[in-house]
């Protein structure tokens, strides 16, 4: 084994990354209006009382705020609130408004 495929090896396993090469066909991703869609159906079941804060931080950009929320929602729903945590974490926070507007 070369020493740059050990290298990237270990920097694969060491971030967590999946590599994408230029001969291989893109796997193809869920559509995005449909994952959404559920998304805000599963939303739509949680407790107003932890959207309507989390739509404000995502108005305000308070990402502390919307990570405490995230967290909190743990024990409602863990996709749910996995799928926000990403979400926050790539700072989306248009997506964020999106989803928890009422």
């Amino acid at each position: 084994m070369k020493h740059a495929e050990i290298l990237l090896g270990k920097i694969k396993a060491l971030l967590a990354l999946e590599y994408v090469y230029a001969n291989e066909p893109a796997a193809p991703k869920p559509e995005k209006n449909a994952v959404d869609g559920l998304l805000k159906a599963q939303l739509a079941t949680l407790p107003e009382t932890l959207i309507k804060p989390l739509h404000d931080a995502a108005l305000s950009a308070d990402i502390d705020r919307i990570l405490e929320l995230v967290q909190r929602l743990e024990s409602h729903d863990g996709v749910v609130a996995g799928s926000l945590r990403s979400l926050a974490e790539a700072f989306d926070y248009e997506a964020l408004q999106e989803l928890t507007a009422t």
